[in-house]
C-alpha cells in the first residue's frame, strides 16, 4: 500500500481487564489508538490486516482503529465529510508523512453543515428506535437469530449518528465489531460490552454476520440472552440520546 500519511485522531487507555485500576499499580495501561491513513491506492482487506500486525506486534499491549482513505477521493466527499478529514489533517497528530508528497488541509476555514447533522441525526435515531421496538414487540414471535439481527441494525444506526454528530465521519467499513471499536473515540460514550465472559458472548451474537439467516438454523440461539442484548442495547441508544441531545443544543446556538 502506498502511504501517505498518518494521522492520530485520539486514544483510549487500557487497563487490565478492560477496567480502570483505582489505586496506584507499577503496571503502565496499554493504548488504543485512532488513525487516519491517506493512501494512494485500494487493497483489500489492508485495514485488517494491519490492525492484526499492530495488535500482535506490541502483544495486545497497543492496538488501533484505522479509518482507510484514498487521498484522490478525499474533494469528492460529501461537505462534512471534508470538514471532518480538513479538521485532521490540520489538527491532528501527524504520525508519518510521506517527504515527497506533502499533504496540505483541503480548505481553509471550512464550516462544518450543522443543518445536515441535526437532519442525519434525527433519521437514524428514528431507524434505531425502531429497530429496538420491533425487536421488543415481535421477540416472543420470531427467532432469537432474527431479534439479534434487528438489535445489529439499531446499533450501528445509533453509532453511525453518534460518529456523524461528534465527527462528521461517516465510516466505509460496517462491520459491527470496528464500528463499536470506532464509537468509543466519542466523548462521553461507554463501551457497550466489557471484557467479562457474558459480555464477550453477547458482542459475539450481535457481531455476527446477518447473511446466516440464509442459511442456520434459526431455532438455535437463546432468547435468554436475545433479551440481555435487548437491555444493553436500549441501555446504549439512551446513553446516545442524552449525549446527542446535550451535544445538539451546543451546535444549535452555532447557528
Amino acid at each position: 500500500m502506498k502511504t501517505r500519511a498518518v494521522y492520530c485522531f485520539g486514544y483510549t487507555t487500557k487497563w487490565v481487564a478492560g477496567k480502570r485500576q483505582k489505586n496506584y499499580t507499577k503496571q503502565l495501561p496499554g493504548y488504543h489508538f485512532y488513525l487516519l491513513l491517506l493512501n494512494g491506492e485500494h487493497k483489500e482487506n489492508a485495514v485488517l490486516l494491519l490492525q492484526a500486525l499492530i495488535r500482535k506486534r506490541f502483544n495486545d499491549k497497543y492496538t488501533v482503529t484505522i479509518l482507510s482513505h484514498r487521498l484522490q477521493y478525499l474533494r469528492k466527499q460529501s461537505h462534512n465529510q471534508q470538514y471532518f478529514f480538513n479538521t485532521i489533517i490540520s489538527n491532528g497528530l501527524k504520525v508519518y508523512e510521506d517527504p515527497k508528497h506533502p499533504i496540505y488541509p483541503l480548505k481553509i476555514d471550512m464550516v462544518r453543515d450543522i443543518e445536515f447533522t441535526m437532519n442525519y441525526w434525527k433519521n437514524r435515531m428514528l431507524a434505531a428506535g425502531s429497530f429496538l421496538a420491533t425487536a421488543q414487540n415481535e421477540k416472543m414471535n420470531q427467532p432469537a437469530l432474527i431479534t439479534n439481527a434487528l438489535l445489529q441494525q439499531a446499533v450501528q444506526q445509533i453509532i453511525m449518528a453518534l460518529l456523524d454528530l461528534f465527527l462528521s465521519y461517516h465510516p466505509n467499513i460496517y462491520s459491527t465489531k470496528y464500528m463499536l471499536r470506532l464509537s468509543e473515540c466519542v466523548p462521553g460514550i461507554e463501551p457497550l460490552f466489557d471484557n467479562s465472559e457474558e459480555d464477550r458472548k453477547l458482542r459475539q451474537l450481535l457481531s455476527a454476520n446477518i447473511d446466516m439467516i440464509k442459511h442456520k438454523n434459526l431455532d438455535t440461539e437463546s432468547i435468554e440472552d436475545s433479551d440481555r442484548l435487548y437491555t444493553k442495547c436500549r441501555d446504549f441508544y439512551d446513553m446516545a440520546k442524552r449525549l446527542g441531545q446535550t451535544e445538539l443544543e451546543l451546535l444549535a446556538n452555532l447557528k
